[in-house]
Parts: structure tokens; C-alpha cells; sequence
């Protein structure tokens, strides 16, 4: 019997997952590094925080369960926090990321205070919550 048989079935798998794994992250660091020279930066940046963005809530509805409308307002008041913080108040970058993750924790416990009583509404009072935040 030759050594591949004799590996657990996931074995061989793991490994050749965590070589593509190490592939894609140097494609990624790669293709970044490079972007800058052939498109807008601006551009580049506004792709990134996107992905973020999308990367999140794939987080968020692929183990949180039922979907939430109102995501976006537990982004924009902890970046504006942190912007007006930076700018007026001089803070370090440390405490402007413990400030912005307050900011969305108690934006957090206040949305599941309010809606998870609701239950199946939940996407509709987080929509609500959202808008009423932005015209806020």
C-alpha cells in the first residue's frame, strides 16, 4: 500500500487547501501592490472597503442566521466618530478603534434590544433603525 492510502481521508485535502490558500494570499498582496500603477487609487481604495463591507456581512448572515437590513448603520457612525475624533479631539489610531468599536457595540445593543422582541420583523425595524439613523 503506497503512503498516499495511508493518510486520513481529510489529509491530503488540508494540505493542498493551505497551498491555495498561500497561493491566493500572494496573488492578492501581489495584485495590490501592483493596482496602484495601472488604476485610480481612489478606485482601489472604495473596491477594498467594499469588500470589507461585503466580506462582513457574509459573516454576518452566514452564521448570524436571519438578515438584517439595517447593516449599514453599525459602519457609517463609528467611521464619522472616528474622522471628527481624528480631526478636532487629536486622537491616537488605538483609541480611535476602541471609540469606533464602542460606538458600534452600543449601536448594536440598542438595534437587538429594540429588535430581536420582534422576530420574524427583524428586517424590517433594522431597515427602519438604519434610515432613521441616517436622516439622524
Amino acid at each position: 500500500m503506497s503512503a498516499v492510502h495511508e493518510l486520513a481521508p481529510g489529509a491530503r485535502n488540508a494540505a493542498g487547501g493551505l497551498a491555495h490558500q498561500r497561493i491566493a494570499t500572494a496573488v492578492m498582496i501581489a495584485f495590490f501592490a501592483l493596482a496602484p500603477l495601472v488604476a485610480y487609487p481612489v478606485f482601489l481604495m472604495k473596491v477594498m472597503c467594499f469588500a470589507l463591507f461585503a466580506l462582513r456581512l457574509h459573516l454576518l448572515i452566514g452564521y448570524g442566521g436571519p438578515c438584517p437590513s439595517g447593516t449599514p448603520m453599525f459602519l457609517a457612525p463609528p467611521v464619522c466618530l472616528g474622522g471628527n475624533a481624528a480631526k478636532v479631539w487629536v486622537f491616537r489610531p488605538s483609541s480611535l478603534s476602541s471609540s469606533a468599536t464602542g460606538v458600534s457595540a452600543l449601536l448594536g445593543l440598542v438595534t437587538g434590544l429594540l429588535a430581536i422582541p420582534a422576530g420574524h420583523l427583524l428586517a424590517m425595524i433594522t431597515l427602519a433603525l438604519g434610515r432613521w439613523l441616517y436622516f439622524f
